[in-house]
């Protein structure tokens, strides 16, 4: 029994549906839902239901029920495939036996088969791929190059003028066949460049390389155009616009207007890499100019623009901030209240901006609709004019789906629109911030670079985030080792869900801010008589001895006190004593 046997006699939409419950009829025969594969709140999963084909335009994960059962099983391919069969209501299915189903040759310059490398599915040890190297032995295949390895296409290469460099035998079969010439190592992005890959493409006229959009790619690229700079007369490097994470020339192809002739005029566009030009765009990926080094005798004598609060006392000019707090808290509440004062030179909460300074705000959660209620309610209530710019991206408005932050592409779609911006709002890391897993530090690096990039331009970052069950932000606190300041948000211990927007503000890392300034306090959004809102503040402490106040008159003793604050039978007793001298008892 094989796949498509199974694929015959299952029911495709009620297998999706046992597997995610926010699928939803849409246009048959495509379903949307919630994807799995990322932290999703609206749904950005297409599933065909006749088919069995889904795609996330979101996180671009693609493929088909098999696929889909491995992902969200963690299981590999012959499980997924019994599994499968069973819900199919066939008994026994066999395990698939895998075949070689590409092979690619590997030849000298004279066109001489040195070698063959078999593309095998599945692979052993659960992998769907698997890729061995074969040569010949008399007349029998032995496992193994036989020699050391060569380029692709070699003697094509070996003639040719303009040369195509890409990771992998079919995107540069896709060029060929495009009349272009292509290469490729034979291990892909993880092959070393050998000095005899170098004198092969010495003296030719034009190297275009085409790596995979991420890091691994970029670095490739990056080694081997470093490699061939001087020894060829012009090289470019292409990087794809608006492309998403692991992208490669393949996935450009099928896009409908993306042909030979379209690549050809990127190509012309494209400028002529150069070392320090290349190094300065990917600095996030590791790569960086020659050092500045200066004495100190020197440094002590430069001169430096004073840095400015653009919401006193937290937020400064070349500031990088972070607010997190548990979902429905207020979080969005709070960001409009920030961007608004920023851009209108206005307050929020106990701040003052003191003058307006431009804002993006970049929202990957909310419906436009929801947002547009938010801004709108907030300006009227509170009477202000965003004099400076304020710029908003919002997923609803977007074709191709919010920038990806983790990646390249996704970072340099922002650039367009950063001008005149002096504060960028990433509202918030869980959805603007998908590369990687959450918990995992290193998936952090570019993001940070990336913010610390804008801090040299001048540009602050206030990152919102998720918290944990632990009041903590969620994920690596390695996010906040560059951070100026920390702010949680975390719902007060009498909370009532009529309460609405009503937090306690805590300052976690407050660097250069002390005393009053950083003293945790609560805020609630009121709706007046006449319809308008506004924020109301006083300290925690404060209201802590109010609330003590309160459940003392209501007949609750100090122990039950303690526990329904969360607070110790000393802190009650404190604000009793407190209360007492106030006369308020």
């Amino acid at each position: 029994m094989n796949k498509a046997e199974i694929l015959e006699n299952l029911d495709i939409e009620s297998f999706y549906r046992s597997l995610l419950p926010s699928l939803k009829a849409n246009s048959k025969p495509e379903t949307v839902g919630l994807c799995p594969f990322h932290t999703d709140s609206s749904p950005s999963l297409s599933v065909n239901v006749e088919t069995g084909l889904f795609r996330c335009f979101s996180c671009d994960a693609k493929g088909d029920v098999f696929t889909f059962f491995q992902r969200i099983k963690s299981v590999n391919f012959p499980t997924a495939l019994q599994e499968i069969g069973k819900m199919a209501g066939i008994a026994g299915v066999e395990s698939v036996k895998p075949k070689v189903v590409a092979k690619f040759e590997y030849k000298d310059s004279m066109g001489k088969t040195l070698y063959v490398k078999e593309r095998i599915e599945p692979g052993r040890n659960g992998r769907s791929k698997e890729f061995v190297f074969k040569h010949l032995e008399g007349d029998k295949w032995v496992l193994g190059r036989g020699c050391e390895p060569v380029l692709y296409n070699l003697p094509q290469i070996t003639t040719a003028d303009c040369i195509f460099v890409v990771e992998g035998e079919a995107k540069a079969d896709l060029l060929n066949l495009w009349g272009l010439i292509a290469t490729c190592l034979d291990s892909g992005a993880n092959s070393p460049w050998q000095d005899k890959y170098t004198k092969t493409f010495e003296g030719k006229e034009k190297v275009v390389i085409l790596p995979d959009n991420d890091k691994p790619g970029r670095e490739h690229a990056a080694k081997i155009a470093s490699a061939l700079h001087g020894k060829v007369k012009e090289t470019k490097v292409i990087e794809f616009s608006g492309f998403q994470e692991k992208g490669d020339i393949i996935n450009w192809a099928r896009i409908q207007g993306n042909n030979k002739a379209k690549l050809i005029e990127i190509i012309k566009n494209t400028p002529e890499w150069t070392p320090k030009e290349y190094v300065g765009k990917d600095k996030a990926d590791g790569a960086g100019s020659p050092l500045c080094v200066v004495s100190i005798r020197d440094f002590l004598s430069m001169e430096f623009p004073a840095r400015e609060n653009i919401l006193a006392p937290w937020l400064n000019t070349q500031g990088l901030a972070m607010v997190h707090g548990i979902r429905g808290l207020g979080k969005t509440f709070f960001v409009i209240g920030v961007s608004v004062a920023v851009t209108s030179g206005g307050s929020f909460l106990k701040w003052k901006a003191n003058k307006p300074c431009g804002v993006l705000h970049l929202d990957g959660e909310m419906p436009a609709v929801a947002l547009q209620e938010r801004y709108c309610q907030f300006v009227v209530s509170n009477d202000l004019e965003t004099t400076a710019p304020l710029k908003i991206i919002t997923p609803d408005l977007q074709e191709l789906g919010m920038p990806d932050l983790s990646c390249n592409t996704g970072r340099e779609a922002l650039e367009p629109h950063l001008e005149g911006v002096s504060l960028v709002i990433v509202d918030n890391i869980s959805t603007l911030c998908k590369g990687g897993r959450e918990n995992e530090a290193e998936s952090w690096l570019p993001i940070q670079e990336w913010a610390l990039r804008l801090r040299t331009r001048g540009i602050s970052v206030l990152f919102v985030h998720h918290a944990g069950k632990a009041g903590q932000q969620r994920g690596t606190s390695r996010r906040e080792d560059v951070l100026d300041t920390v702010i949680s948000l975390k719902r007060p211990a009498d909370y009532e869900p009529d309460d609405g927007a009503r937090f306690d503000v805590h300052f976690e890392k407050a660097r250069g801010i002390y005393g009053d300034d950083v003293k945790p306090f609560e805020a609630m959004l009121i709706t007046g008589i006449d319809g308008k809102q506004r924020w109301v503040t006083k300290d925690l402490e404060e209201s802590t001895t109010e609330k003590v106040v309160k459940l003392l008159s209501e007949g609750m003793s100090q122990n039950e006190i303690a526990e329904e604050l969360k607070i110790s039978k000393g802190t009650v007793s404190k604000h009793k004593q407190k209360a007492k001298d106030r006369k308020l008892l």
